[in-house]
């Protein structure tokens, strides 16, 4: 009780204090007019300006509202306009002591600056002001800003100050100049923001609405994507009869078994589409359309070999939309070609109303371990690569007559934008392993030949006269099949010297000859696969 009644008594002495400071100004304005009058006052006035002079803006009892606007740089370069300010204290929350300070006021914001780094800043068109006092009601000597966040205030309810989710409270005490005064300046200038007439809003230019646009396949992006093409003007029908029909049901050529043909493949096959429900071994997804391309071509390893290449094409259309064609790729002939396939997967999304975006993942699945998982990887990658991104210049190439409106026409920035990200979406680090393979390969298969003469010249002169002839003879082979694939080796090194050592007249009956024997070898094979 007894702390009680001295802060009562504090408080009433403070009152006390505060009316007669009141009264004693009234006073002195009052005779500071009278004064002003009188002829003898000249000394009284001298003595009154030097005090005016001397002392500092913030004892100063004129009004500040009548000096122009004044600029306050501080050290980090941010300035401070005023028309109005005065010394408060800033009661920030959780914490004892209130942060000293200035608050600067003029036509557009109120401001405050701390003594130890806190700056505030706000329109007024955001501010409300209300009178508050501290110590239990005993003290009255502070106000709170009220500042609404525009984003958090609702169309329904723009001037809804209560929710908590969209206002922030700081309540302020004054120091040297009257509640009553500062209370006045603030609200003021908050009903003359809220009066002034709104901005006229600035026209903006009307945005284009998003062109369409399929989610990303969930299946390439477990992939190596490994090329990427916009092709403009482009329906899907004409995308998919140039690229993957084989002029079935079209008036358009050929496009996949020539592209095979140019690349040095030989016997190249592509059998019909077949329709009906064909699930994928590794993706899991189904396609109403299956097909199956088979080729061969000489391999360089140690020495030249034959591989065979069988894919296994699946193919699935959602109207007009997308096209999916999946392809299994299976090798054999060469070291550890039973190990792994090859994945490659073509998905071309209409973009807009007349484009398409085409892309080309890989992945290379391992059926069985290896321990040269990375050297295949990398090797057959490039290769894979390379075939494929050749395969989509020439679709790009056989779409360009079918394209609608003419070549050379501008594009837009979007478009322009939408080809960066296209160029950017292929990983870089992919291309160059890819090509850092290659030439590896090549470097490594340059000086293996040189090491493969000189090991052959050294054999056949020092070693082989001393062998058996029963040793030399090759291992007979196991089953039709391989002994098949022998044989076709063979043919193949036939048709070379055979081709050099005869006249260009001569070539088309030696080509004729050999394509006579490979038409045998494949009867055999068809009937040793169908008998039992």
């Amino acid at each position: 009780m007894n702390r009680l009644e001295s802060v009562a008594r504090l408080a009433d002495r403070l009152k006390q204090i505060n009316s007669k400071a009141d009264q004693a100004r009234e006073n002195n304005i009052g005779e500071d007019d009278n004064e002003s009058h009188s002829p003898g006052s000249n000394a009284l006035q001298d003595m009154a300006r030097a005090k005016s002079d001397s002392s500092s803006t913030a004892n100063s009892q004129h009004d500040d509202a009548a000096a122009p606007p004044v600029s306050v740089a501080n050290a980090t370069g941010v300035v401070f306009h005023r028309e109005f300010e005065c010394p408060v204290s800033y009661w920030r929350s959780g914490y004892k002591l209130p942060e000293g300070g200035k608050i600067h006021l003029d036509g557009s914001q109120f401001a405050f600056r701390g003594i130890t780094g806190t700056k505030l800043c706000f329109r007024w068109e955001t501010l409300q002001i209300e009178k508050a006092s501290r110590m239990g009601g005993l003290v009255n000597d502070a106000f709170r800003i009220i500042a609404v966040d525009p984003a958090k205030t609702t169309k329904e309810s723009p001037n809804e100050m209560g929710k908590a989710e969209n206002k922030e409270t700081y309540l302020f005490s004054t120091i040297l100049k009257d509640r009553k005064l500062v209370y006045k300046k603030i609200e003021q200038a908050i009903a003359k923001a809220k009066k002034s007439p709104l901005k006229e809003p600035v026209e903006t230019p009307e945005k284009k609405a998003p062109r369409f646009q399929l989610p990303p396949d969930s299946i390439i992006q477990k992939m190596t994507v490994i090329g990427k093409k916009k092709l403009k003007g482009v329906s899907l029908q004409d995308y998919y009869e140039v690229a993957w029909s084989e002029g079935e049901h079209c008036d358009k050529p050929p496009m996949y078994a020539p592209f095979l043909t140019s690349c040095g493949k030989n016997n190249v096959k592509v059998n019909p589409w077949e329709e009906g429900k064909f699930t994928g071994d590794w993706c899991q997804e189904n396609y109403t359309h299956q097909r199956h391309v088979t080729f061969n071509f000489m391999k360089q390893t140690i020495g030249q070999t034959l591989v065979e290449v069988k894919h296994t094409q699946r193919c699935r259309r959602q109207t007009n939309d997308q096209c999916i064609v999946h392809m299994t790729l299976e090798m054999k002939g060469f070291p550890y070609a039973d190990c792994f396939v090859v994945e490659v997967r073509h998905v071309a999304s209409r973009f807009g109303e007349h484009d398409l975006n085409v892309e080309i993942g890989m992945y290379v699945r391992f059926v069985k371990s290896c321990m040269f998982e990375g050297k295949i990887r990398n090797n057959t990658g490039a290769e894979t690569t390379k075939a494929q991104t050749d395969l989509m210049d020439r679709i790009v190439e056989g779409c360009k007559p079918y394209a609608i409106g003419e070549p050379g026409e501008p594009e837009d920035a979007e478009e322009e934008e939408s080809d960066l990200l296209a160029q950017d979406s292929i990983p870089s680090c992919d291309t160059k392993v890819a090509q850092r393979s290659t030439e590896m390969s090549e470097t490594a298969r340059t000086a293996l030949h040189m090491l493969i003469a000189v090991f052959a010249a050294f054999f056949r002169n020092y070693v082989q006269p001393y062998i058996p002839s029963e040793f030399l003879q090759a291992p007979e082979p196991s089953s039709v099949e391989e002994a098949l694939q022998n044989v076709r080796q063979r043919i193949l090194v036939l048709k070379d010297i055979s081709l050099k050592s005869v006249s260009k007249e001569n070539n088309a009956q030696v080509c004729n000859e050999i394509k006579a024997i490979e038409q045998s070898l494949d009867n055999i094979q068809r009937v040793t696969k169908s008998d039992p």
